[in-house]
Parts: C-alpha cells; sequence; structure tokens
C-alpha cells in the first residue's frame, strides 16, 4: 500500500497529497476535484494561501487585472464568491453589479473555452470520491516530449487539406489526431509512435485522403447532430402520442368508415410515419457547412498550476455554423464543400446553422395537430410543415462573448422548435 500515511488506517483512509500538483492537473480537472478556475497566492502576513480567480493577475502597483476574466452569472452555486465585489482585497465577500451576483472564471482555457465545475472534491459523496480513487489508479502522465514541442495552430492551419494521424498523447489538453504537417515536427525522437487515420471523410459522405480540421469537426458535429436527433425517438414518441390523445385522436386499427366525423383514427403505420416525419426535420437540421475562425488570442493551459495567475499560452478560435442564410457573407473555399466567414464581420452573420443544430440537439420539441375533438376536424388539407426552425440569435439564448459585459443575456434551452406534423 504505497500511498498508505499509516498503516493501522490502511482499510479505512486514502490520503490523495498531490493537489495542484502539475503532473495531476489533467485529472483534478477531469474530474472536478478542484475547479480550474480557482487559484491560491501567498500574501505578505498571511500565513495560508488565499483564493483568488486563476483570471485575475495583479500588477507591478498591485492592483488587479480583471481583462481576461469572464463574469459568469449562472455559475454552479459552489464557492462562488471569492473576492469583494472592487477586487480591492481579499476575503469571503460578494461580486456584485446591477445584474446581480457572478463569478469571476477564466474567459478561455486553450482548447477548451470557458469551464465550470457543479461539484468539487469538498462535496462529493463516498462513492464519487472512490470514483477519483479508481480514476487515479489508472491515470498516466502525458508526455512531458509532446507536451513540449505542441506546435500551435493558427487560421491557415484550420483549412489547410491534410493527412491526419492518432495521437497517442491525447488527453484533456492535447488533441487526439495529428496532422501530417505536425507529425513531421514531433516522430524525429519516437519513429513509428503515430499511426494514420484512415476512415475520414468530407461533409458529402465521400471517402477523404486529405482533409481539413474544420471539415473534420463540421463532419463529426453533424454526425453526432443526427445520432442525437435519431436519439430522441422515445421522447418523440411520447410528445405525439400525448398529443393525439389531448386532440381526441386515438391510435389503433385501419379506419372503419369514410365519414368524415369518425376521421380521427391515427392507423399505427400513419404514427409511426408522423414519428419518422419529425426526426428526419430534426436531422435535417444537422448541416454545418460554414465557420469562422478568430485569429491567435490568449489563454491558460487548464493543466497550469494553481499558484500562477493569468494566461500563459495562445490558441485559434473556430466558431462553426456562422453563416446559413442568402444575406451571410461568405467566402466559398476553392474545391471544398464549406465556406469560410473568416472576414466576414461577426455581427453581420446570422449563425443560422449553429442555431438550428442546437435546436435539433437540445431544445425542447413542440407538436401540433387540427383538434378532432367535438366530432370535427378544422380542415381536411393540411400538410406536414415546418414551424419556429429557422433563425434565433444566438444571444438570446446563450452568454454573450465579451468576458466582462454588465449584463448577462437570457439562456434557455427551453426555447421550443415548433415542428407541426400533422396527419
Amino acid at each position: 500500500f504505497p500511498f498508505i500515511k499509516n498503516p493501522i488506517y490502511a482499510f479505512k483512509y486514502y490520503e490523495y497529497s498531490h493537489e495542484s500538483d502539475d503532473l495531476y492537473q489533467d485529472i483534478e480537472t477531469m474530474t472536478c476535484y478542484s475547479d480550474p478556475n480557482d487559484c491560491y497566492k501567498v500574501f505578505d502576513g498571511v500565513n495560508t494561501p488565499v483564493k483568488i480567480p486563476c483570471c485575475v493577475t495583479i500588477r507591478s502597483d498591485g492592483s488587479y487585472d480583471v481583462s481576461n476574466c469572464y463574469k459568469d452569472y449562472k455559475y454552479p452555486n459552489v464557492d462562488k464568491l471569492p473576492v469583494d465585489s472592487d477586487l480591492s482585497h481579499l476575503s469571503s465577500g460578494v461580486l456584485v453589479d446591477g445584474a446581480g451576483t457572478y463569478k469571476l472564471t477564466v474567459n478561455k482555457f486553450c482548447e477548451q473555452g470557458r469551464f465550470s465545475c457543479t461539484y468539487t472534491k469538498d462535496v462529493w459523496s463516498c462513492g464519487q470520491r472512490a470514483a477519483f480513487y479508481l480514476a487515479l489508479k489508472s491515470y498516466q502522465h502525458p508526455s512531458p516530449s509532446f507536451s513540449s514541442t505542441y506546435p500551435e495552430r493558427d487560421c491557415n492551419f484550420m483549412i489547410l487539406p491534410q493527412n491526419w494521424f492518432h495521437n497517442p498523447d491525447s488527453n484533456s489538453v492535447f488533441p487526439d489526431m495529428l496532422s501530417g504537417s505536425e507529425v513531421a515536427q514531433l516522430s524525429g525522437a519516437r519513429p513509428g509512435l503515430y499511426s494514420p487515420i484512415t476512415n475520414l471523410t468530407k461533409l458529402d459522405g465521400t471517402p477523404a485522403a486529405t482533409i481539413s480540421f474544420v471539415e473534420i469537426q463540421m463532419v463529426a458535429q453533424n454526425k453526432l447532430c443526427r445520432d442525437t436527433c435519431a436519439g430522441r425517438r422515445p421522447e418523440v414518441v411520447d410528445l405525439l402520442t400525448n398529443l393525439l390523445k389531448a386532440k381526441c385522436y386515438v391510435i389503433g386499427p385501419c379506419k372503419t368508415s369514410s365519414d368524415y366525423v369518425a376521421d380521427n383514427v391515427i392507423p399505427q403505420d400513419d404514427f409511426d410515419a408522423m414519428v419518422d416525419a419529425v426526426i428526419a426535420q430534426c436531422k435535417s437540421q444537422c448541416s454545418l457547412s460554414t465557420f469562422k475562425c478568430f485569429p491567435t488570442a490568449t489563454c491558460r493551459m487548464i493543466k497550469t498550476v494553481k499558484t500562477f495567475l493569468g494566461t500563459n499560452n495562445s490558441s485559434t478560435d473556430v466558431k462553426y455554423g456562422a453563416g446559413g442564410k442568402s444575406t451571410d457573407a461568405c467566402l466559398p473555399v476553392a474545391g471544398e464543400q464549406f465556406s469560410d466567414c473568416t472576414t466576414a464581420d461577426d455581427a453581420s452573420l446570422s449563425y443560422c446553422q449553429y442555431t438550428k443544430l442546437k435546436q435539433a440537439s437540445g431544445w425542447y420539441i413542440e407538436l401540433d395537430l387540427p383538434s378532432a375533438c367535438n366530432g370535427k376536424l378544422y380542415s381536411r388539407d393540411f400538410n406536414c410543415e415546418d414551424g419556429n426552425t429557422t433563425c434565433v440569435p444566438k444571444d438570446s439564448y446563450e452568454l454573450v462573448t465579451d468576458p466582462l459585459g454588465s449584463v448577462p443575456a437570457v439562456v434557455s434551452d427551453a426555447v421550443p422548435v415548433n415542428v407541426n406534423v400533422v396527419k
């Protein structure tokens, strides 16, 4: 028992002594052992480290620089208020402004964006602690040789068709695939380590010998979206069953009368076809083919030790689904099946494709039918149609990206996708 501090407690306790150790930052982040947004600093005259947001840097005059911070008003209610509202000194005070209380979090973790932990080790149950121990037993540290020579990916890299290789050093920080150009830089001291990926496909489903990073990501997101739609079938069956009952329809055998008044029987085959129509509509919205690349910006490596404040690296952001409307100004990439919106003003882009994918993946599905109650239908001539499955401004349902915007945007995943499926 190499980790047992005292044999007396061999069958009762396990002591984890690696907190904030650089080699263990990966597993701590993956399990939310500790919040990667929280750091510690030792101040003169203070014996114990004081908690401080990792995004904050301290200027030479002692003032705080919060330019790399994000005001998160919806952060889980775990240790939400670590510093004073004016940041004049550190305490357990409340961060508050006209929009309410918030937590200062890292605006951008390299390769990951923003990060939040609902539960940390301080509130773990016995089962969660046991799960962490089991994960720790099989944990392998990332390769130092890889992490020290990892090449930067800029916007030009993102759109360049290349061949790709599996990365055996992948983890929460480093990617699971490397381009041929990256392998050429990394494999000198480790020949034969990277195996080629041979099953990549383009947006139209055809095999790809070489393919760009952005197209790989859009293919993957579209597939995940379509798989999610297929997985929502039980949800659609329940919604449609309840709707038919509420509208006085009967799911049953074939109709025994051609009388218009008795036209409220839905045969099982027709019911299945209605469900298929909803799923097909859902999948039709999984069609990313546009993107916008944002040049290299400063970020914080998620493995960074908790005693270091601020950013320590840089990375490139890509937003997918930037276009989707005929009015969007996107430049086509010659020979490719997608459009590059990088040079377009972000405010002029609809992000319509992104909105539709979000709708299909997780928003509430709202179905409707003409009523058959009171012995009659309102209309005999109606067809399957789409309702509110068009472009909704993303700022109306997602947090704004301005790190220190004074008022957060309204976030609601309950905004309905109206798919009016009728008989």
